[in-house]
């Protein structure tokens, strides 16, 4: 999957479940696409890499309403406990 489509599946998603504005779409899509391209390298659970995702997620918030920004928490906790350890 390319950075592009990536970044289109992960603002779909955002829009769909926090019912983006136009403004907000455009601005999360910049934050999205740029930890994409900036943790392409990555090791996927690195200690780097949490730390960026942090950040983005701290962007996010920053372009969302109080109500968005609480329901998008929610479902990031929600989301990170069911992905398996493998190991690492």
């Amino acid at each position: 999957m390319t950075t592009e489509q990536k970044v289109e599946r992960q603002v779909q998603h955002l829009t769909k479940t926090l019912e983006l504005s136009a403004d907000q779409v455009k601005s999360i899509s910049s934050i999205v696409e740029k930890f994409y391209k900036e943790t392409s390298e990555l090791q996927r659970n690195s200690d780097e890499m949490k730390t960026a995702r942090e950040k983005m997620n701290k962007d996010i918030e920053a372009v969302l309403t109080q109500d968005q920004a609480t329901k998008f928490k929610e479902m990031n906790q929600r989301q990170r406990p069911q992905k398996p350890n493998r190991g690492r």
